[in-house]
């Protein structure tokens, strides 16, 4: 579904990953054939994941606190109910 998601945008996933790549956060490497491309989070991309969880952690907890807990496992079910709703006619019209 993500690619599916690339696809009508129309960004590259190339043109993406550059700013990534350019900022030392990914690596593009040789893939299995000559056609493919593998990309490799680097060490700089990994501390940069973590500091990101660890912010974005904080930050939901004060949101759930604000908002409720039971509030927002019932907002989260919901969410999934329409995943699963969109998943469905995503397969139905293909």
């Amino acid at each position: 579904m993500l690619l599916q998601n690339w696809k009508r945008t129309g960004v590259s996933l190339y043109r993406a990953l550059d700013p990534m790549v350019r900022d030392n956060w990914v690596e593009i490497t040789s893939g299995i054939d000559a056609r493919s491309r593998t990309a490799v989070i680097t060490r700089n991309g990994h501390v940069l994941l973590k500091k990101a969880g660890e912010q974005w952690e904080k930050v939901q907890t004060r949101v759930v606190e604000r908002f409720g807990r039971r509030e927002w496992a019932g907002f989260v079910a919901t969410v999934e109910k329409l995943r699963l709703c969109a998943e469905e006619d995503d397969k139905g019209s293909s």
